[in-house]
């Protein structure tokens, strides 16, 4: 029986504007780690 399978990969890129510093370094890893773990829930519910 023939299938057909799809992939689809994202990469989100957060800018500032002007590339201006806005993440302070003290909430900078608790912060990566809030999106990383929205993402992964996000994916398993796909």
């Amino acid at each position: 029986m023939p299938q057909s399978i799809a992939y689809n990969y994202s990469h989100i890129i957060f800018s500032t504007k002007d590339r201006y510093p806005f993440i302070d370094e003290s909430v900078q890893d608790e912060l990566f780690q809030y999106i990383g773990g929205i993402c992964k829930i996000w994916i398993l519910n796909l």
